[in-house]
């Protein structure tokens, strides 16, 4: 068989293509089928358009572009044509199991539409109580976590930089991590 430079450049970055997938559907596990299919099509409509002589960049950044913008509108068709099941589907996702554990609670830190529960806001609280959490940790947690306000936002309310802020949840994060898992690992044994 001939490997054309199009076949080549699909075998090379299919799996830049499923990463890319992936990472759409990490936010909509329902659709990872879909995600995966279009990536794969897009890939190979990227491929055979590409000049390299003409291309202002890299083939990655193209295949990137092309697989995200896929993505992007299957899923904003999903949404468009059966609103109604789209979101019943993305409710059964997130609420999937009886019921989160600390450890769960605290890893996912994605904001909530209507903020914390008050049963998720008092094991919060008490985890910040446990790990020793500071002021500022606290801060940071309860605004971006549990109230989801923006991090553009919170960083220019306190001076500090984007990646600060991340940083200081990713901190905190596994400081409240490292006590729920002592706890849950203490109940158990």
């Amino acid at each position: 068989m001939i490997r054309t430079p199009v076949i080549a450049l699909v075998e090379n970055y299919y799996a830049l293509a499923c990463k890319c997938a992936y990472h759409w559907a990490r936010k909509h596990p329902h659709l990872v089928e879909e995600f995966l299919s279009d990536a794969g099509v897009a890939l190979w409509e990227a491929a055979q358009k590409f000049d390299p002589a003409t291309a202002r960049s890299s083939f990655a950044t193209w295949v990137h572009r092309s697989v995200n913008w896929a993505c992007r509108r299957r899923l904003q068709t999903e949404r468009r044509t059966n609103r109604a099941a789209f979101l019943s589907q993305a409710r059964t996702v997130e609420v999937e199991g009886d019921k989160l554990s600390t450890l769960d609670l605290v890893t996912d830190h994605r904001p909530r539409e209507v903020g914390w529960e008050l049963e998720e806001a008092d094991e919060v609280r008490a985890l910040m109580d446990e790990a020793e959490l500071s002021e500022r940790y606290r801060n940071v947690v309860t605004r971006l976590v549990g109230r989801g306000e923006p991090v553009r936002a919170l960083a220019q309310e306190m001076g500090i930089t984007r990646a600060r802020v991340h940083q200081l949840v990713r901190n905190a994060v596994a400081k409240m991590k490292a006590v729920a898992e002592e706890r849950d690992g203490s109940a158990v044994a």
